[in-house]
């Protein structure tokens, strides 16, 4: 309707009726279309059912006239297809009728004798449906065939006891059916089974083309009538009823005195689109004159009131005023509480503008922020933001309200700067607001100062944040204490590190102290710190053997009322002493390790020169000769001495990358087998323990034998009689390295000989029973093949060993 506004009186009634008509001839034309398919279907479905029931017919009469008939003839043995088989007949017979009247007719059956015969994808359709719903009867569905619409429709074929004789077993049929079509198809049916269907199928595609033409020649017949109808219509309507409207508001133009609202000024109140037609500007121009006329009487009975009634009327103008005031200092009152409720500025601004908006009865307020940024903020939420006046900013700055039509713009300042400018839309005129421009001002003010005091209060919550986010940000622990070591203040690290109770927090306050200048005390570095008024550091060890670096650096007091307080650093060191060990390590042996082999090669000269001279005098005395027992001493204390030579020249070798790899559990389960034997004879319980398939590490295989070999005698060493070996291999995902884990139930060893384990020649066996290199060489091979080695003490020693694995 809304559409049809602009347009006049006679020209929107012809538009309704037009649409009116078209819809009821639309909707009776698509009424008849569907009545004339109705009779379609209803149609074919009968004809459909017809040659149906005809073919069931023939088939009945097969079965229980001819077939008997022809057995009692020819015998039971004898059987003629033509006459006697139901399927073959009903086909021949309903064959020429359909091909008579254009019909499709086919019987077909799931396995049938003649594959010509079997169903096709909507026969097999068919079957599926009669399957699932063995009670239906009947199925028909119109389909479209090469462009063609079709009516089908069809019926079941199911197998009785009668039909057996022919589609049941083989051996029971007739000699003709097997002779002719075989015994594969055609047959192991079952009473009462669903095979096939008789469908027929109707071309309508004709008929529905008439539907189609009749309907749209109904249509049009009727739009031609309602064309020829309308038109005659209007002009009657134009006659008899516009032209009069016109002359009638031709008069009323005449008679009104301008500027009346009447209908000279319809356009602008009587439509939302600012035209009226003929018949609203009349209503209109009516209206007009009974509001003059009211508004004539209303001014006789103003000017009949007596003073007493604008005595009381000043009263009420004058209390009205007062109340007003009330709402103002209501209104800073809130303000202030605002203050202190909202959590930030932004809110603070959405509640002063729901404040300010219902103190002054305002259909909309507006926020223009202009000092930290160019954000607007309006309430209600919904309204748009209405533009600036022109030169606006410069009124701001000078502190002065400006008024525009319905719009008033505040100006909100402190004492140092201008903040921003506060929009009010009324719903009338600004006229009652002008009055109260001395309490705009001073809200704009109080708006200002509460802005202020809220930047002041979350740059400090930031500053603070900030320096929570810095403490909380370092990994060590940092903590800060009083003169009593008590902590204050710790970040996560610190308790982490050292939790309240824990063995750790005690120790730390053991090595801290107190200072209490009031009783002489000053003990520990935080004594010496506040005496010295320096930062102390110190190194110690705690609970689990971890090493820590302590800072302590006092904080000077800001008076003498304040207390005195320390910031605690403290470092964890404990992998870097490792490291500097391990590097403190590695340095001696290379030292060692040139020494060595400068030794080897001095020594290496005279003891060949023994060894031969022994040999010698081995041949050259007797075999009964009480020498040749001192001979063999000799030889065998020389041997002992070039295979000492012999290691210090392996470990002296200057080593090189290794790059091949090899299968550690199979290297385990060898020298494990290797070694039960000599186990066995000092009754030591040697074995292994496997945690799965593990992948092959990045080792040189004879090193790998060598590390192993050299770890499982010390360790059957080191077991003792009645003792155990255990030699363990696992993988942890976590470093992705293999672990070799040789451990015995010896006696350990001692926590201050385990960095003395790796160097040269150094044993804690009897004199004459180790050389004092086997552990120095197998620290060489693991640096060689670029792996990890660790030793503990649990029940005796354990050596772990950890090696790269190979890249796949």
């Amino acid at each position: 309707m809304r559409l049809l506004w602009p347009f006049r009186l006679q020209t929107r009634f012809f538009a309704l009726i037009c649409l009116l008509a078209f819809a009821m001839g639309v909707f009776f034309v698509g009424v008849l279309y569907f009545h004339l398919q109705q009779i379609t279907d209803r149609e074919a479905q009968q004809r459909a059912r017809l040659i149906l029931e005809q073919a069931s017919s023939v088939q009945a009469y097969v079965q229980d006239v001819l077939r008997p008939r022809m057995y009692a003839e020819n015998g039971d043995r004898q059987f003629i297809i033509e006459a006697m088989s139901s399927s073959y007949v009903s086909r021949k017979v309903m064959r020429d009728v359909a091909e008579s009247r254009d019909v499709i007719y086919r019987r077909v059956a799931v396995n049938a004798r003649n594959p010509d015969f079997d169903p096709n994808k909507l026969e097999m359709r068919m079957v599926r449906y009669f399957r699932r719903h063995p009670q239906a009867d009947i199925w028909q569905e119109k389909l479209t065939r090469e462009g063609k619409q079709y009516f089908y429709c069809s019926r079941p074929v199911v197998f009785t006891q009668s039909c057996m004789r022919c589609h049941g077993e083989p051996r029971n049929a007739p000699d003709r059916i097997v002779e002719q079509y075989g015994a594969q198809r055609g047959f192991h049916y079952k009473p009462g089974e669903i095979a096939g269907v008789v469908s027929v199928g109707f071309p309508i595609q004709r008929t529905v083309n008439m539907i189609q033409g009749a309907t749209l020649s109904y249509l049009s017949l009727y739009l031609v009538g309602i064309a020829a109808f309308f038109g005659v219509v209007q002009v009657l309507f134009k006659r008899l009823v516009a032209d009069k409207l016109k002359r009638l508001l031709e008069v009323m133009r005449q008679k009104l005195p301008p500027g009346s609202g009447g209908a000279r000024d319809s356009g602008n109140h009587s439509s939302p689109e600012g035209r009226a037609d003929e018949m609203e500007e009349a209503i209109t121009a009516l209206e007009t004159m009974a509001d003059d006329l009211g508004e004539a009487r209303r001014k006789l009975e103003d000017y009949a009131q007596n003073l007493e009634t604008m005595v009381r009327d000043r009263t009420a103008s004058l209390e009205e005023e007062a109340g007003e005031r009330q709402s103002d200092i209501t209104l800073f009152l809130n303000i202030l509480r605002s203050l202190h409720t909202s959590r930030d500025s932004e809110e603070l601004i959405h509640e002063i503008m729901r404040l300010v908006g219902r103190r002054f009865d305002a259909e909309a307020t507006t926020y223009y922020c202009t000092n930290v940024s160019d954000r607007v903020f309006s309430w209600p939420h919904r309204e748009p933001v209405p533009s600036l006046p022109d030169r606006c900013m410069e009124h701001v700055l000078e502190g002065e309200v400006i008024y525009s039509g319905r719009d008033v713009f505040i100006p909100v300042s402190s004492t140092e700067q201008v903040w921003g400018l506060l929009h009010l839309r009324v719903k009338d005129d600004t006229s009652l607001l002008r009055t109260s421009e001395q309490v705009l001002l001073a809200l704009g003010q109080q708006l200002g100062v509460a802005l202020e005091n809220m930047k002041a209060f979350f740059d400090l919550m930031h500053s603070k944040r900030l320096l929570e986010s810095i403490f909380e940000g370092i990994s060590d622990p940092l903590m800060l204490l009083n003169e009593r070591a008590d902590i204050l203040l710790a970040n996560r690290g610190g308790q982490e590190v050292f939790p309240q109770g824990g063995e750790n927090l005690r120790e730390l306050e053991e090595i801290l102290g107190r200072y209490e200048p009031g009783r002489g005390t000053a003990e520990g570095v935080l004594g010496r710190a506040y005496e010295s008024g320096v930062p102390q550091e110190r190194e110690a060890i705690l609970a689990g053997g971890r090493s820590f670096k302590i800072s302590l650096y006092p904080l000077p007091a800001a008076d003498q009322r304040s207390p005195n307080l320390a910031v605690c650093s403290i470092r964890e060191n404990t992998s870097e002493k490792r490291m500097l060990a391990k590097l403190q390590r590695t340095e001696k042996l290379s030292a060692v390790g040139k020494l060595a082999s400068g030794l080897a090669h001095e020594i290496n000269n005279p003891l060949g020169t023994i060894l031969c001279y022994v040999r010698l005098l081995q041949k050259s005395l007797s075999r009964d000769a009480a020498a040749h027992g001192d001979l063999e001493v000799i030889e065998r204390q020389a041997n002992r001495a070039h295979g000492i030579v012999r290691d210090l020249l392996d470990y002296a070798r200057p080593k090189t990358e290794q790059t091949a790899s090899c299968d550690l559990q199979e290297l385990v389960g060898r020298n494990v087998a290797l070694f039960s034997v000599q186990a066995e004879k000092k009754k030591v319980a040697l074995y292994s323990d496997s945690a799965g398939s593990l992948p092959r590490i990045c080792a040189d295989e004879s090193a790998v034998e060598q590390i192993l070999s050299n770890l499982i005698l010390n360790a059957i060493d080191a077991a003792g009689e009645d003792g155990w070996v255990r030699v363990a291999t696992s993988y942890s995902g976590e470093t992705g390295r293999v672990y070799l884990e040789v451990s015995d139930s010896g006696p350990g060893i001692a926590e201050d000989q385990k960095h003395q384990i790796f160097d040269p020649f150094y044993s804690t066996k009897d004199v004459g029973q180790g050389t004092g290199l086997g552990l120095t060489v197998v620290y060489g091979l693991v640096q060689e093949n670029g792996a990890e080695i660790e030793v503990g003490t649990e029940t005796g020693a354990v050596f772990s060993i950890g090696f790269r694995v190979e890249e796949s």
